[in-house]
């Protein structure tokens, strides 16, 4: 059952990142990220990318609904959680207030020993720079 979750969780994180991609500034684009872009991802993809997250709701499992999976640590968890963490670090602060049904899952992730030390740039591979930015004001 936690392989059929993670896939699930995987495609939804897919499709959820198809609104993201090409509509958030990144580090190699904030530059060129104008006002248009900026409202076309305020009005258009930054809602239609929380609607994406609220999906994910109804599947989170456990007593306190923090987790998806009876594990809490497939392949698809953590992939969610990367992908929130690059949002709420760049183009989308505010996910975890406009869809708090997923902060208890944030957090749970964040508390596990890899996206901990990812967070805190000691993986082994060092402090890493976030691809997505925030959006310039």
């Amino acid at each position: 059952v936690d392989f059929a979750v993670s896939e699930q969780l995987l495609g939804m994180v897919a499709d959820l990142m198809k609104n993201v991609s090409g509509n958030v500034p990144t580090l190699m684009t904030v530059a060129d990220f104008n006002a248009e872009k900026k409202a076309k991802w305020n009005d258009e993809f930054k809602p239609k990318t929380k609607e994406s997250f609220q999906r994910f709701e109804k599947l989170l499992a456990g007593d306190a609904k923090d987790r998806f999976t009876a594990t809490g640590t497939v392949l698809g968890e953590f992939e969610l959680w990367f992908r929130m963490y690059t949002l709420i670090n760049g183009a989308f602060p505010s996910l975890l207030t406009d869809v708090p049904a997923l902060k208890a899952f944030y957090d749970r992730m964040s508390a596990e020993k890899g996206p901990k030390k990812f967070a805190a740039g000691e993986s082994k591979f060092g402090p890493l720079v976030d691809y997505f930015v925030p959006v310039p004001e």
